[in-house]
């Protein structure tokens, strides 16, 4: 409960930071000037308690947008957008290293995915338990048990994905093709989807 407070204060606070100060918050991703969060409390006062001030330009300087920002270099920017300070060689190279580190777990996440899908579709085939699962192919019970329902609700997830992968294709009026490549989408990805989503709809329409 406390972790999912502490999430919901620095979205409110990320809120609040877009709507009060726009040419930092509010568009491009920009580097910002050292001493920021002295300058939020300053100019905000009561209206943000520091800790929660910290904790939201804690959790942006930790996004890959903002990072980038970092690694492209340049300036750094106050509250109203002006220049103030440069990103230092030093911050740029950290920012680059910090990118690798979340590409290579991005990588090995997907990868971890990619195993409990293939695990998934086995245990299905194979007609089992859990129990009788695990028992025959010598594995832990609670860790097929954990595996199981964890690569359930990521099959999920991707279906929901599809879902309204097809949604944003059917309302922008684009083809396949001009979709994929405006939105940055797979091509293979984006028919997968409407194959998947062609299906589900074959399958909810009553035959005659």
């Amino acid at each position: 409960m406390a972790g999912a407070t502490k999430t919901s204060l620095i979205k409110s606070t990320r809120r609040a930071l877009k709507e009060r100060y726009p040419a930092v918050f509010g568009g491009k991703w920009r580097p910002l000037c050292v001493g920021v969060v002295d300058m939020l409390v300053a100019d905000m006062g009561a209206d943000a308690p520091r800790r929660d001030l910290h904790r939201a330009i804690a959790a942006r300087a930790g996004k890959l947008e903002y990072l980038t920002a970092v690694a492209g270099g340049g300036p750094r920017y106050d509250l109203q957008g002006n220049e103030r300070g440069h990103v230092t060689a030093h911050e740029q190279e950290y920012a680059k290293q910090r990118l690798a580190q979340m590409e290579q777990a991005r990588l090995r996440a997907g990868e971890e995915v990619v195993r409990r899908a293939i695990f998934l579709k086995a245990f299905e085939k194979s007609g089992l338990s859990t129990a009788s699962y695990a028992s025959v192919n010598g594995l832990d019970y609670d860790r097929v048990q954990s595996e199981y329902h964890r690569a359930l609700r990521e099959r999920e997830q991707r279906r929901e994905e599809r879902k309204q992968l097809v949604v944003k294709l059917e309302a922008s009026g684009l083809s396949l093709e001009e979709f994929a490549k405006r939105k940055n989408v797979r091509l293979a990805k984006l028919r997968k989807a409407v194959d998947y989503v062609a299906s589900l709809r074959a399958t909810a329409t009553p035959t005659a």
